[in-house]
């Protein structure tokens, strides 16, 4: 009887090791100087160590035709570093945008990133996030309906989606925005009475550096008047004062060790000839620290590109492929792309990886996704002007099975199975046998050991080979 297990996230892998030794240094440096890691902190850790593990529970698939056992393990479901649930969150919304949300128009993506002394406050109170968002997106939608108010008047609307990214490629706390707005408004055709799409003309960099400086100005003053002011001594987070992770927050922030044997020190660098000055690209404007970027857009039918820039925004904060453990015991770091400098990756140990990534955990009931504008889930004309969805193929299971529970009214409507996102991303179809090709069944879903353990044990005895 041959039995396979599908291993998504292997706990044995580098990453998964680096973390089991890695965590319980960290909560013993912390506890030598007197404090301790949020509880929601340790217990995100601690799922990503279980995360694949088949003894913590498995879906059992099963081949009538050849007799053949399939173990899927399940996953963490965490919302902070684990690649394979970011993966998969990363895909599932992204299938979701194009097919149900935006609508077949071009969307341009704004990048907006503020100082760094914000990005610790940011970080820190979660409240200020929303805040932060709504000037920013604000003042854009502002320019689009500026822009257009000749060919669309005054009652106009247009749409984003927001995504609050919290790394950088090499895993400092980097709280910033990716927004895709639809680039241009919508507006009432008189004649007509329905819905028309105007495409804003070719956006400047002049245009974008006048619409930073109004973001820049009023986030300080809504900012200002939290609180929070840039000389204001209550900008500084004492609330908790035994809370160690908001040193470990400031730490990855700077790019520096905060417990450990290199505690204050910065990070080691490899870096290679040829590095060259920073010079900001087109349709790119920065004020005072605040930096706005939107020199990326997609047109109207180019529905697969826009499928890879929402992964690109979705994306979760480490690839496993651009981890290297060191001779010395540690982990090398690889840059996504080389910096200025010439840097291609950064030397951590495994200490101060755990920081890292301890950094990275969002706070409980902390809202990663904005939906705003004629995108937001009770905007008026949001029922007319997103596509409805795709009809699946006949041949395709996956694809079918998904559709229906879509369009099923149960609370988990909106839900992609694994083995559509598989189809969808990467041509795979989970349900079919490896051996025969055939459909497989689901025989049941062990969630908890020690049922785990014996049937494990009981489909390894039955699948050795007889002495």
């Amino acid at each position: 009887m041959p039995t396979t297990i599908d291993r998504a996230n292997t706990p044995n892998d580098l990453l998964h090791r680096l973390v089991r030794g890695g965590l319980p240094e960290l909560l013993a440096a912390v506890e030598a100087e007197g404090r301790s890691l949020p509880r929601f902190v340790v217990r995100e850790m601690e799922r990503f160590l279980r995360c694949g593990d088949p003894e913590e529970g498995f879906a059992w698939l099963w081949c009538r035709d050849c007799d053949h056992h399939r173990i899927v393990p399940f996953s963490c479901k965490s919302r902070g570093f684990c690649p394979s649930c970011g993966g998969r969150r990363m895909a599932e919304r992204a299938a979701r945008w194009v097919d149900e949300l935006f609508p077949r128009v071009a969307v341009r993506q704004w990048v907006l990133t503020i100082p760094w002394p914000r990005r610790w406050l940011l970080a820190r109170k979660p409240k200020l996030v929303r805040g932060m968002h709504r000037i920013a997106m604000k003042e854009v939608f502002a320019f689009y309906r500026r822009k257009l108010i000749r060919s669309a008047g005054k009652r106009s609307q247009t749409g984003a989606v927001t995504v609050v990214q919290r790394f950088s490629s090499d895993l400092r706390l980097n709280l910033h925005f990716h927004a895709l707005v639809l680039d241009g408004v919508y507006a009432r055709d008189a004649k007509t009475g329905k819905l028309r799409f105007h495409r804003a003309p070719a956006i400047t960099t002049v245009e974008v550096e006048d619409i930073v400086e109004r973001i820049a100005r009023k986030a300080e003053r809504w900012l200002a008047r939290q609180g929070f002011g840039v000389d204001d001594p209550e900008a500084v987070d004492d609330t908790y004062p035994d809370d160690a992770l908001a040193e470990l927050q400031a730490a990855s922030i700077e790019g520096r060790a905060a417990v450990g044997p290199r505690a204050g020190r910065r990070d080691r660098r490899q870096q290679v000839l040829g590095g060259k000055p920073y010079a900001l690209p087109p349709r790119c404007g920065a004020f005072n620290g605040y930096n706005l970027h939107a020199g990326v857009v997609v047109g109207a039918r180019a529905r697969p590109a826009l499928e890879r820039l929402a992964r690109y925004v979705c994306r979760p904060p480490l690839a496993k492929p651009r981890i290297e453990e060191s001779p010395d015991g540690g982990v090398v770091l690889h840059l996504r792309r080389p910096w200025s400098d010439g840097t291609t990756a950064i030397e951590l140990s495994r200490l101060e990886l755990t920081q890292r990534l301890a950094a990275q955990v969002p706070p409980p009931r902390m809202h990663q996704l904005f939906y705003t504008g004629i995108l937001g889930r009770r905007a008026t004309w949001r029922r007319e002007v997103t596509p409805r969805p795709p009809r699946p193929c006949g041949q395709d299971a996956c694809s079918r099975e998904a559709a229906k529970l879509r369009r099923s009214g149960s609370g988990r409507s909106r839900w992609f199975p694994w083995a559509a996102l598989l189809s969808r991303v990467f041509g795979v179809h989970a349900w079919n046998c490896p051996r025969c090709g055939q459909r497989m069944e689901l025989r049941a879903e062990v969630v908890l050991p020690p049922a785990t353990r014996k049937i494990l044990a009981g489909l390894a005895a039955a699948s050795a080979v007889p002495p």
